[in-house]
């Protein structure tokens, strides 16, 4: 309810039902993957935003993310000292 409250003062009128549940189709429509390198670097990339996606972000104040974010960096393999080698 204040998702469709706030989609309704993003576009300057209070929301119909139809126009809540295109946009939130919408929005469900965006996808998330992770690409991973053979060095162990990763991204997330994101589908493109369909229809009308972007009023759900816009009415909450949020822009869309990225299209291609940078992930974690690679793990580092622990150092191993002669100590604990010798157990």
């Amino acid at each position: 309810m204040a998702l469709r409250q706030a989609v309704g003062r993003a576009q300057g009128v209070i929301a119909s039902e139809g126009d809540y549940h295109e946009i939130m189709q919408d929005r469900a429509r965006l996808n998330v993957g992770r690409l991973v390198a053979a060095e162990g670097r990763s991204w997330l990339q994101r589908t493109p935003l369909t229809g009308r996606a972007h009023e759900a972000f816009a009415a909450v104040g949020m822009r869309p993310p990225d299209r291609l974010l940078a992930g974690p960096a690679p793990a580092q393999p622990a150092e191993v000292t002669h100590a604990e080698e010798m157990g």
